[in-house]
């Protein structure tokens, strides 16, 4: 159950290291109902799965994920949909913020680095391509930053926007 949808259903409980282990399967429609942080528990024989905090990819088929026992993860559980309505509204502000932010500031960011390739150039060598291979990593990592945030598109978009920068400044 996700809030009062049921997105699938509870194959077997058996044991697994010592715990109890919930075997599922998850309608087609509700692959991201459960995701890598998602928290969970069993009440009453359903298996309550709550989001209000999660923004961790889908799992894998086959995943093991092991629940939270903690007493704020189980209250969470089972009251975190009263909270989600005001975390859904903080998570919208935020992420409008961050995505003007990201777009700006990858936008400046290039302009600065393009300034500095002429000095590159210059420096001979392959220096060059020492520093556009640096700037390659400090844009994989916003790219997977991205992905982990359930952001592909706007990963694709910065990986084609430094490709074609660095296309272009390497004419």
């Amino acid at each position: 159950m996700e809030g009062e949808t049921a997105v699938g259903k509870v194959i077997k409980v058996s044991q697994l290291d010592g715990e109890d282990a919930v075997s599922i399967r998850l309608g087609r429609d509700h692959r991201r109902a459960v995701v890598s942080d998602s928290l969970f528990a069993i009440d009453h024989h359903k298996l309550l799965v709550i989001n209000t905090l999660a923004v961790g990819a889908p799992i894998e088929d086959g995943a093991v994920v092991h629940a939270k026992q903690d007493a704020i993860s189980r209250w969470l559980v089972k009251h975190g949909s009263t909270v989600q309505p005001l975390l859904d509204r903080v998570k919208r502000a935020t992420d409008e913020k961050l995505d003007q932010l990201d777009a700006e500031h990858l936008e400046t960011t290039l302009d600065r680095w393009k300034d500095d390739v002429p000095q590159w150039k210059k420096e001979g060598g392959d220096a060059l391509d020492r520093h556009l291979a640096d700037l390659r990593k400090r844009v994989e990592k916003i790219e997977d930053d991205l992905k982990r945030s359930n952001r592909t598109g706007d990963a694709r978009a910065v990986k084609e926007k430094f490709e074609r920068w660095v296309d272009e400044v390497r004419k």
